[in-house]
């Protein structure tokens, strides 16, 4: 299975659990007039957003359980995000991967690989010399200047 190939079925996975059809069709009704492409376009975008953020918070929940559960000692998720294992991974679980064996298999692997580590280290060392890095969350520069007010 290659890594595109895996991707595309755990997003397929999230999208089956996060997007149940008739809370779609009841909720998400497009008014007469809208773009329906470009409804589609912030749907997928969104979801691809999703879908990135989900692995990432699955690598960190892994850390977590092993140490939980194999070494059991405390471990925050701040912690975890800093922390890379190798075969370890397949010791842990994260439940919404873990129902396909094959996927989340890989995963560990893709998690333990070297290549894996040099992008996660080069990327949180990019994120960590931005100063003025926004971390105010979903509310935004404009609330948060507002309630500071």
């Amino acid at each position: 299975m290659g890594k595109f190939d895996l991707v595309y079925k755990l997003y397929y996975i999230l999208l089956w659990w996060t997007l149940i059809d008739s809370f779609v069709q009841n909720y998400f009704r497009l008014e007469d007039g809208a773009s329906e492409p470009y409804a589609r376009f912030v749907f997928h975008n969104a979801a691809r957003r999703r879908t990135k953020d989900s692995f990432s918070e699955a690598r960190i929940k892994a850390v977590t359980v092993y140490f939980k559960t194999k070494l059991w000692k405390p471990m925050t998720n701040k912690r975890a995000k800093k922390i890379h294992l190798s075969k370890e991974y397949l010791q842990s679980y994260v439940d919404w991967v873990c129902v396909d064996q094959e996927a989340w298999e890989w995963l560990c692997e893709y998690w333990a690989s070297q290549e894996y580590k040099d992008i996660s280290d080069r990327n949180r060392r990019n994120r960590l010399s931005k100063p003025g890095l926004h971390r105010y969350g979903p509310e935004g520069h404009v609330r948060k200047e507002q309630r500071l007010v």
